[in-house]
């Protein structure tokens, strides 16, 4: 089988709180046959057993509980036929301390909880693979006492062999994961729709380090269409990862990029893993659950590895019907009550999402099991306070207000009409130079009010680096987006009630349910992963549709973001 037709790689990660018999309490006799008593070894004490002295006895036990609790798995794991190793590798199970995870709050007193993380080894994406991942939960399950909590997560790492990821295919699936954060949220709980920066699982949308930015200087965050356009336009991968990671905690976002961005740099130490890791989903043991997510991040992945350009531009398109954002500023239930439930609550949801990528095994489950509301916990953002805001404030007037209020006024105009012109400044670089030489702006000109010229442009936001900031102005590149409609997309209502996804998101029937047709692309239901390329055949890889207007010019549609405004959807924005 050659390179260019082996189905995608993918790893997890169960993070587990497990039950351990407290060797310093007297126990009672179990009716739960499942193991919790684990005999410890010389070998296993880390530090000399010292009588009398509490706190080393404690540490030297539960260091030699935890050491003889692996050994015990390892035993398990390895007489089933799964090799298990304390350091991990591609090859086969590990498994380590995890000290992000917190035991239960209610246990008994008898009982204490090692904080552990079982990481699978690299898998092909079929389905004897998730058939490996399902015989290794059940043997856990039915073997130990373990709880999953809010401070546990499953994560899947997805990748291309050994390959890292295309430019194209990371701009797509940026903007894809950018575009479609609202719906993701709606399969995971609320606490893993997080948005603060303790979180684990930040979102795109909150936490980009182009979100940011652009918030900090502008005082409002971007539109998804402002986003998009400017990940779709970025020149090079070091430049769309720069845009789409967080600067203080790139590994902590929901869609960590962060082996990808050193492996771009050349940057990667002795734990790298060539894969952009999904972290969002909640702690799961459930085998049905995890494949179903499995079967999602992998299918999101392979459309946008392998749909023509078309396809993923039609899909994208979806987000000009967003017509409001809930922002976590308090007054989310004001604008619903006014506006109506968002897109990712109604009329386009995640089940929608998984129907237009033809991902009908995840579609059902996730109907059938119910979504979440999307939630925005409360946020303070750069305008809330004003000591954030004298920190962050371009404008002089902004830190130092006048006293008089017409002069206050004035400013107030001309930095509307400074930040116009910027605009359109911007604009004229798409003209021709004959009517671009008739019409110039200087930001700096001493008729405007005073401000903090590194800001100009939205330096720190724009741009690849601070520095380049300047050279950016102007560039056509990210100034502006097309989205173009195609008649051969459109939405039909599903009526029966008897269709499996006769269901809106809480699980009652409803009419409104509509499915999305169009060129979208096509992934088998069987998606799954292989643990050879000889074990199965490459049932997870995209069988795209064809589409007769693919071929037609899409080789330039990736750079032809932000060639034009508006188009046949309305799109008319200016992208600064």
């Amino acid at each position: 089988m050659s390179q260019e037709s082996q189905p995608l790689t993918f790893g997890v990660e169960f993070e587990v709180a497990l039950a351990y018999a407290d060797p310093t309490k007297v126990q009672p006799d179990y009716s739960d046959t499942r193991t919790v008593a684990f005999d410890t070894i010389e070998a296993d004490f880390w530090a000399p057993y010292e009588i009398g002295n509490p706190l080393v006895c404690k540490n030297s036990i539960f260091a030699a509980t935890r050491n003889a609790a692996f050994r015990h798995i390892q035993s398990t794991m390895e007489s089933a036929g799964y090799a298990v190793h304390r350091d991990g590798g591609f090859n086969e199970w590990s498994l380590t301390l995890d000290l992000s995870v917190i035991k239960p709050s209610e246990l008994p007193h008898y009982l204490d909880y090692l904080d552990l993380e079982f990481v699978s080894p690299a898998y092909y994406f079929v389905p004897d693979a998730l058939k490996a991942i399902e015989d290794v939960l059940a043997l856990l399950k039915s073997t130990y006492l373990m709880n999953v909590n809010v401070t546990t997560g499953f994560h899947v790492h997805c990748g291309d062999n050994l390959n890292g990821f295309k430019f194209d295919t990371l701009r797509k699936l940026t903007s894809f994961l950018f575009a479609f954060t609202p719906q993701l949220n709606t399969i995971h709980p609320f606490s893993r729709q997080d948005v603060t920066k303790a979180s684990y699982a930040n979102s795109l949308r909150e936490n980009s380090r182009f979100e940011i930015k652009r918030r900090l200087t502008h005082k409002t965050r971007p539109t998804p269409i402002q986003t998009i356009s400017r990940f779709m336009n970025s020149r090079t991968s070091m430049e769309l990862l720069r845009h789409a990671g967080n600067p203080d905690a790139p590994k902590e976002m929901a869609y960590n990029l962060a082996s990808i961005q050193a492996m771009t740099s050349g940057d990667q130490d002795k734990y790298f893993k060539p894969t952009i890791e999904f972290r969002q989903h909640e702690g799961c043991l459930d085998a049905v659950e995890a494949i179903n997510w499995i079967k999602t991040v992998l299918g999101i992945v392979d459309f946008c590895m392998n749909a023509p350009t078309a396809a993923v531009d039609r899909m994208l398109q979806i987000t000009k019907f967003e017509t409001w954002e809930k922002l976590g500023d308090g007054h989310d239930a004001e604008r619903e009550a006014q506006l109506g439930p968002i897109l990712a609550d109604k009329d386009f949801t995640a089940i929608h999402l998984l129907q237009a990528l033809k991902l009908p095994g995840p579609a059902l489950h996730y109907a059938q099991r119910g979504l979440y509301k999307h939630e925005m916990k409360h946020r303070i953002d750069s305008t809330s306070t004003d000591s954030t805001e004298l920190e962050t404030s371009k404008w002089d007037y902004e830190k130092r207000p006048p006293r008089d209020p017409a002069v206050l006024a004035r400013q107030v105009k001309l930095r509307d009409a400074w930040d116009a012109l910027q605009a359109a400044s911007k604009a004229r670089e798409l003209l021709d130079p004959p009517v671009r030489a008739r019409w110039t702006f200087d930001p700096t000109d001493s008729l405007w009010p005073s401000h903090d010229t590194t800001l100009d442009d939205g330096a720190d936001t724009d741009a690849t680096t601070d520095e380049e900031s300047s050279n950016l102005s102007g560039s056509s590149l990210g100034s502006t987006v097309s989205l173009s409609t195609d008649s051969s997309d459109s939405w039909e209502p599903i009526t029966d009630p008897s269709h499996p996804l006769y269901m809106n998101q809480f699980g009652t029937p409803t009419s409104s349910i509509s499915r999305f047709e169009g060129s979208t692309g096509r992934i088998s239901n069987s998606l799954a992963a292989p643990l050879s390329p000889s074990s199965g055949s490459s049932s997870g890889e995209i069988d795209a549709l064809e589409d007769e207007t693919a071929d037609k010019g899409m080789a330039e549609n990736d750079r032809q973001w932000g060639e034009k405004l508006g188009g046949s959807g309305g799109v008319g924005d200016l992208f600064e």
